[in-house]
């Protein structure tokens, strides 16, 4: 079973959801980016926890942001400049946390800039699989399915 959206239009409400999550976690995330980490969080977690959960949030809030991102443009333009959107959120917030480093107390470094893009790569990929998926039909042998039986 296959579903094919015919109409573009057919699911405004969900289109116009999406684009609200959309901005509201690129606003949330940017501005968290940017906010100072709390000492007392990092000494109740443990370097090494805080760490591996930083990171984990890099890759996983960009893949969603993408697969947000990518979900109400029509237009291929609108969704290449969505990729560019966030791509230059993550190298800029990079670049920003290094400028204010004796605010935020964040280093910005390429490996987060990388990281950041294997989440939007994920997110890339998902987005366009569950397309592929949901959009194609699965039946693709020669054989002409009859609803009459046995023949």
């Amino acid at each position: 079973m296959y579903i094919m959206i015919e109409n573009p239009n057919a699911f405004p409400r969900w289109k116009s959801t999406t684009k609200i999550l959309f901005w509201l976690l690129f606003t949330a995330w940017t501005a968290a980016l940017l906010a100072p980490v709390p000492p007392k969080i990092v000494q109740e977690l443990g370097d090494e926890w805080s760490f591996n959960i930083a990171k984990t949030l890099h890759v996983s809030i960009f893949a969603i942001e993408m697969i947000l991102g990518l979900s109400f443009p029509r237009s291929t333009a609108g969704r290449w400049k969505i990729v560019g959107l966030l791509s230059l959120q993550g190298i800029l917030t990079e670049v920003l946390q290094a400028l204010l480093e004796p605010y935020c107390h964040r280093h910005g470094c390429f490996s987060d800039v990388v990281k950041d893009h294997i989440g939007l790569t994920l997110g890339l990929g998902l987005f366009f699989g569950f397309q592929y998926w949901f959009q194609s039909p699965r039946n693709t042998s020669s054989e002409k399915i009859s609803d009459s039986g046995p023949v």
